[in-house]
C-alpha cells in the first residue's frame, strides 16, 4: 500500500470518526511469496535487501508490533526499510 493511500484510508475513518492507524509496509517475509521455493524467496529478499538502507526484509512481528501500538491514533505509518529515501 503507497503512502498516499495509507493517508487518504486514514483520513476517511477519522472522518468517520475512528482513530485507528495504517500501516504502508514495504517487501515483508511472509507466506504471499508461499508459490515460491525457499531458494527463489532467499534469492528475491536478498535482492530487495541489498537496496535498502536498514539492508533487510521486513520480518512480520515488526509491522505486527507497529499493528498493536495504541500510541499512533489517526496516522499512517510508511514502513518501508527506508526505501522511500534511494
Amino acid at each position: 500500500m503507497s503512502k498516499k493511500i495509507a493517508t487518504l484510508i486514514t483520513n476517511l475513518f477519522e472522518d468517520l470518526g475512528y482513530t485507528e492507524s495504517a500501516q504502508a509496509p514495504g517487501i515483508v517475509d511472509t507466506p504471499l511469496y508461499g508459490g515460491m521455493s525457499e531458494d527463489q524467496r532467499q534469492v528475491m529478499y536478498h535482492g530487495i535487501a541489498k537496496q535498502l538502507p536498514v539492508g533487510r526484509v521486513a520480518p512480520p512481528q515488526g509491522i505486527a508490533y507497529l499493528a498493536k501500538n495504541r500510541f499512533t491514533p489517526g496516522t499512517s505509518v510508511l514502513i518501508d526499510g527506508g526505501a522511500h529515501l534511494t
